[in-house]
């Protein structure tokens, strides 16, 4: 689900990729008959991977990380070794091929292919790839309709909350994110690399800081602080949101009038896999358009198959948590990669705010 980070952080990284080694190595163990997905947590339905299972006589197994960073971080300790496919976004895929952990396949080789363009602008996928598009969503605001003060409208009901909202926000531990959200509430663009706008989003993060129960998804933790009402509001992937929605009526969810930022995570094989043949079968497996429908429908998020699309139920396609109006996407933003010494700039700002 979701957005851009650096690959590292110094000594920080250094002393996190000893904790997940462990991780790797649990991987590495697995038999070989045992294909591995590095991917986020509840991204793909279960009956999904019990047909594929028995159609190729093989086991999958899920290992889950909670944000970017440590993604990146699994990926910087192991340069993908233990896993045969990765879910992950579309913005890391040109570094993480610079890196060699990239399988490149050919589209012709996965007939279901045929089926997926890159959304939005419906653009055919080129020949030769790294990587095919798996699902696309933005970000906005949940809440406790029966707790918050009122229902949020602004990017500023979350960046500048009243008094009663203390200890009572949750915003996704991901500095892209968060710098982004806070740039287009200041009415700038989420891609924003003016040190000026940089700074008043910083600013805005930095004031926010005392107001913030935790750095985190709030999908993490089964969503128990919002069941609980210990938490609010919360900045929120739109699919998380639904997830959570279902299990709790008092949940609502809000694209904010500022807009959002969109992105796209994609599925890639990694070049470190003992199964690359079987990976492959997977991705062609998953964009098998009656499959890729089913899946679609059990994770809350927009598809990039256009012919799985067409067998959504009206409800689905017409909800627009998934699909935000043409109207609402006025004011979205497709988010791009920024240059690397901005992402430093944006990363060192987030860690000292968040540790405070």
């Amino acid at each position: 689900m979701r957005l851009f980070t650096p690959l590292l952080r110094g000594g920080l990284a250094l002393t996190l990729c000893l904790v997940l080694s462990g991780i790797a190595a649990s991987a590495t163990a697995v038999a070989e008959d045992t294909l591995v997905i590095l991917t986020w947590e509840d991204y793909m339905d279960p009956k999904v991977i019990e047909v594929f299972e028995a159609k190729y006589n093989t086991k999958v197994r899920q290992v889950y990380y909670e944000d970017d960073d440590e993604r990146d971080l699994i990926m910087a300790n192991t340069g993908g070794a233990g896993f045969d496919l990765l879910i992950f976004d579309e913005l890391m895929r040109e570094p993480y091929h610079a890196r060699g952990w990239l399988e490149t396949f050919r589209k012709s080789d996965l007939p279901n292919l045929k089926h997926v363009r890159y959304p939005l602008k419906k653009k055919d996928l080129p020949e030769e790839l790294q990587t095919a598009p798996y699902a696309w969503g933005s970000i906005g605001i949940i809440y406790r309709k029966d707790l918050a003060p009122r229902p949020p409208t602004s990017w500023m009901d979350l960046f500048r909350p009243v008094e009663a909202l203390k200890g009572k926000i949750l915003v996704i531990n991901t500095a892209s994110t968060a710098f982004s959200m806070a740039l287009k509430s200041l009415g700038y663009s989420v891609n924003s690399i003016d040190e000026a706008e940089l700074d008043a989003a910083a600013d805005l993060l930095r004031k926010q800081r005392p107001y913030v129960r935790a750095y985190r998804n709030p999908l993490a933790g089964e969503g128990m602080d919002l069941f609980s009402g210990e938490v609010w509001l919360a900045m929120a992937y739109n699919g998380d949101a639904l997830n959570l929605m279902q299990r709790n009526a008092n949940i609502d969810f809000v694209y904010p009038m500022e807009g959002s930022g969109l992105w796209l995570d994609s599925i890639a094989v990694l070049t470190k896999s003992n199964s690359k043949d079987l990976a492959l079968q997977f991705i062609n497996f998953i964009h098998d358009p009656a499959i890729n429908a089913r899946n679609t429908q059990s994770i809350f998020f927009a598809t990039a198959n256009i012919t799985a699309e067409q067998q959504l139920p009206k409800s689905f396609l017409n909800n627009p948590v998934i699909y935000p109006s043409a109207k609402s996407l006025t004011r979205f933003e497709q988010l791009e990669r920024i240059p690397a010494s901005s992402m430093r700039r944006v990363i060192s700002d987030f860690v000292t705010i968040t540790s405070q």
